[in-house]
């Protein structure tokens, strides 16, 4: 066992390396990973419903949210529920991150999640804009 006198500093003080003023909370790396799999997964969700509302337009004449679910092909309904799942991971993400700031103070992680969560909606409504319209 050390004695004092071998982790004692010649400058004062211990030789314990000095805590970091960042920390992560496992909340908040779990958050991070959580959020940029949604990204992911509504990228293209998005990107794959889009398509196939911009198809469905040109096939049928009518909007994709003019034909009934069960009259939707297959992959369509896929799609669809693929969407669900990956909005519900996003809002899992954003509970989790907001949890990881203010309660765990996890500031890094969670605020990078929070990012990831904050730009989500926007990319979602950009690719639905691109990939929508692109058969019309």
């Amino acid at each position: 066992m050390r004695t004092s006198a071998e982790t004692a500093s010649p400058y004062g003080g211990s030789m314990r390396p000095a805590r970091t003023a960042v920390a992560s909370h496992p909340l908040g790396v779990i958050s991070v990973i959580l959020a940029g799999s949604a990204f992911a997964l509504v990228a293209l969700s998005v990107a794959m419903v889009g398509t196939a509302a911009a198809s469905m337009r040109s096939i049928y004449g009518r909007r994709l949210v003019e034909i009934p679910f069960a009259e939707l092909p297959p992959s369509v309904s896929i799609y669809v529920v693929v969407m669900g799942i990956a909005w519900a991971a996003w809002l899992v993400a954003l509970v989790l991150a907001v949890i990881a700031v203010l309660r765990h103070r996890c500031l890094v992680c969670g605020s990078v999640a929070l990012a990831v969560c904050a730009a989500t909606p926007f990319l979602a409504v950009a690719l639905w804009q691109l990939t929508s319209t692109a058969g019309v």
